[in-house]
């Protein structure tokens, strides 16, 4: 760096007005502790730009992920992307490491590959400061084990630096004096007057957790407080998810945090119906579904549900298939009846309401069941007359998938409904959507008929134009 400096200097007179930028820009990352010494002398030189580079956020984190995974070819959705990069707190570190193995192997589960990242990112860190040092990585990887679960006992994941040294016997405040002296995995961050004691970021404290709870799964009555404790949730669903369980934990998790079930199902490596797991998850489930439950379980089990992708999601609210309470967690695993039930509830023309977390599982679903979506819809509109009460939702549906291969679909079912003045604008939104490059075939009927009727919704609210009309011309 002193050198590039000291020769774009002698290139380029700050004195002279007249002076053209150079032909070659040079990008040089520094730290801002590297920095310090010279940015008083420099920051004012007009051949010298600086870029203050800040924490990663999700947004610039998705977009380095994408690129990352260029040259593999993925498939991945913008909500399968959002997902990974949270799992890897938005470390573009760990988002390189996940990359490589990604590309290596794409054939592993996501969940097991960001495990695989931190474990690399971990040891990198810890083999770069045990050359001249009395200790082992085994040393550096117990005392971190150890660490953990003092902090977990105390109840303070973000602890004071002075109160962990009271904490530690002389060797383990050693190996992590030297991991906070390099600024690895910990750091020291001041808050007020307190020097707290930091992982580099919470993801890494969570791979820590992780395998403190897979350990206290040894000893469940012990360790009852923590592993019953509603924080430790999606943890111990992770732990439950990566380890072989007995059916005896299993029983035990149900009675004592059975939420943790839910949440494990979106780290399942298979998905095996009779899955200890699942079997366990189904049942709970189905009990929190009556009334006389508290509604905060079932509330909690959706917000999982939601962000798993996995068959088993279909499995265990199978009985439930009609309810609007699991419609988005069902769509997004590719059954659309529950949707469709709850679109058909709301008072407005839904296509006008903007709904972000809708359009991401609908991204979803679309990507990944596109075909047993259109294969659902198709029987529904095959019977239009016979599901007249959810026909609102089936059409505006329909719609939002917006396939040439169900147009013909529509066709029929406009000729053969009973209710097309009531549910003209909706037939009139699928077809549009749906429609190919000769739109006169399915729309033309809908808008003569509007035509015709002189249907006061359309006419007063959308005022048709010419352009629209014309495809009966």
């Amino acid at each position: 760096m002193n050198k590039i400096l000291s020769w774009s200097q002698g290139l380029f007179n700050n004195e002279e007005e007249n002076n053209v930028p150079l032909p070659i820009s040079f990008l040089i990352p520094v730290w801002d502790r590297n920095w310090a010494p010279y940015n008083e002398v420099f920051k004012d030189k007009i051949y010298i730009n600086q870029f203050i580079f800040g924490d990663m956020n999700e947004e610039d984190a998705i977009a380095c992920l994408k690129i990352s995974l260029q040259m593999c070819n993925n498939t991945f959705s913008s909500i399968q992307l959002k997902k990974m990069v949270q799992n890897l707190g938005n470390d573009p570190i760990l988002i390189g490491m996940f990359s490589k193995l990604y590309c290596a192997d794409s054939s592993q589960n996501i969940f097991d590959l960001s495990q695989m990242a931190m474990n690399q990112f971990i040891n990198m860190s810890i083999k770069s400061i045990i050359k001249n040092n009395k200790y082992t990585i085994d040393d550096y990887e117990q005392s971190l084990q150890d660490i953990i679960l003092i902090f977990i006992q105390n109840g303070d994941l973000y602890p004071n630096w002075n109160k962990v040294k009271t904490y530690l016997n002389s060797e383990q405040l050693e190996i992590i004096s030297n991991l906070v002296n390099k600024n690895i995995i910990f750091t020291i961050k001041n808050r007020g007057n307190n020097k707290m004691l930091l992982f580099r970021h919470d993801r890494i404290l969570e791979h820590f957790i992780l395998s403190a709870i897979i350990k206290m799964f040894n000893n469940k009555e012990k360790w009852l407080e923590y592993l019953s404790d509603p924080y430790y949730i999606s943890i111990i669903g992770q732990a439950l998810a990566q380890i072989n369980p007995t059916k005896e934990l299993i029983v035990w998790i149900r009675k004592n945090n059975p939420l943790s079930l839910i949440a494990s199902l979106q780290y399942l490596k298979t998905f095996l119906k009779d899955n200890i797991i699942i079997i366990n998850a189904k049942k709970w489930i189905e009990e929190i579904y009556d009334p006389k439950h508290p509604a905060a379980y079932l509330n909690y089990a959706v917000y999982f549900l939601e962000r798993t992708y996995s068959n088993s999601v279909i499995t265990i609210t199978n009985n439930m298939s009609n309810s609007i309470i699991f419609a988005r967690a069902r769509l997004l695993n590719g059954d659309p009846i529950g949707e469709i039930i709850a679109l058909n509830t709301w008072r407005h023309f839904l296509p006008s309401v903007n709904d972000r977390q809708f359009d991401l599982i609908f991204e979803y679903a679309l990507k990944n069941h596109k075909a047993t979506l259109i294969i659902g819809c198709k029987k529904l509109l095959g019977k239009i007359n016979d599901n007249y009460n959810i026909l609102q939702g089936l059409l505006s549906f329909v719609g939002f998938i917006a396939s040439t291969e169900l147009e013909d679909d529509i066709f029929k079912a406009w000729k053969s409904s009973n209710n097309k003045s009531e549910m003209l604008v909706h037939f009139l939104w699928a077809a549009i959507r749906c429609c190919n490059n000769n739109p006169k075939k399915v729309i033309s009927p809908i808008i003569a008929y509007s035509g015709e009727t002189c249907h006061p919704f359309l006419l007063k609210v959308y005022h048709p134009s010419p352009n629209l009309l014309s495809v009966n011309s």
